[in-house]
């Protein structure tokens, strides 16, 4: 095989593994997308619950004051 041949190989290997990686990140960026939306709304029921903590922690210190 002369060095054309095998450089030609080479690049046509290449090619190929470069279309399957494609492939592959295509797939794993449609996951990721659909991650990213359960993670935004986990965030967001995280974020309302801790201000709803924050507001019962205030109100009973407000309490134990009273007290």
């Amino acid at each position: 095989m002369s060095r054309l041949e095998g450089g030609l190989t080479t690049l046509a290997k290449a090619q190929q593994d470069t279309e399957a990686l494609s492939k592959e990140l295509a797939a794993a960026n449609i996951i990721i997308g659909e991650k990213k939306v359960v993670v935004a709304a986990l965030i967001e029921d995280i974020t309302e619950k801790s201000e709803i903590a924050a507001v019962k922690q205030k109100k009973c210190f407000r309490e134990e004051r009273v007290s």
